[in-house]
């Protein structure tokens, strides 16, 4: 039977309590396991500062496409219901399936490109390999992982400021087509999948302004707080200021 779960998209600017999300989420749920596809290493260090990990939460460290989805196959025969998975950074994932495609079609991308050099290095590609593309990408992320019975999701993705070009007016354009209007009133283009938005439940915006960390949502079913409005999650954690609202 199909259960109510949360699909959820957060993005936010560098160290902006992001990855910590994950650890909240441990907490929060001490009876169900938090798997971490973790594909920058970033809960490796989280863990050294923490003492190490939680009991609850599996780590899995990705470093390019082939162990993602070695390790996402792993998850899918271990998750029981009301189980999380949690992608950091879903950026990486689009990049590599991108890479392995292209390093047959075109030329193979570097390890440490730029999500700039990525889009770019896109410019050339024809529908037929967007097509292929995505039917990879979407065969472990988009659907497998979004409809996987009972299994909670939690996607995180940094920002960057749109790339934006003139139109025949000389009015300034987002380069990318697709954007949510909330993206693009608040300038910020999250890394990945630009559809991914639009096949989760939720999306959340942080980030840190000085000593306080804040957060907006952008999309939540039944919810309608403004843009404008700050979700103050400083002293107790994203995750423990939504609950408590």
């Amino acid at each position: 039977m199909t259960r109510i779960r949360e699909r959820i998209l957060l993005v936010g600017t560098p160290s902006s309590g992001k990855s910590q999300t994950a650890w909240y989420l441990a907490r929060a749920f001490p009876d169900y396991t938090i798997f971490v596809l973790d594909t920058e290493d970033k809960h490796r260090e989280i863990a050294e500062v923490a003492g190490g990990f939680p009991p609850n939460l599996s780590h899995y460290r990705c470093k390019n496409w082939e162990e993602f989805k070695k390790s996402y196959m792993e998850i899918r025969g271990l998750y029981k219901p009301g189980d999380w998975v949690v992608v950091d950074n879903v950026g990486h994932p689009w990049k590599w399936c991108i890479g392995s495609y292209q390093s047959y079609k075109t030329k193979r991308l570097e390890p440490g490109i730029s999500w700039d050099e990525i889009q770019k290095s896109t410019e050339n590609l024809e529908f037929t390999d967007w097509d292929k593309i995505k039917r990879s990408y979407g065969d472990t992320i988009a659907h497998s992982l979004f409809l996987a019975d009972g299994l909670n999701v939690l996607l995180i993705a940094p920002v960057h400021p749109i790339m934006k070009k003139k139109d025949k007016f000389g009015n300034e354009v987002p380069v990318e087509k697709g954007l949510m209007p909330n993206f693009i009133d608040l300038d910020i283009n999250p890394e990945g999948d630009n559809t991914l938005p639009y096949n989760v439940s939720t999306i959340i915006y942080t980030r840190s302004n000085g000593a306080l960390f804040l957060a907006k949502i952008l999309k939540r079913p039944g919810y309608s707080v403004s843009l404008k409005e700050d979700i103050d999650f400083t002293d107790r954690g994203l995750w423990v200021a939504l609950c408590e609202g």
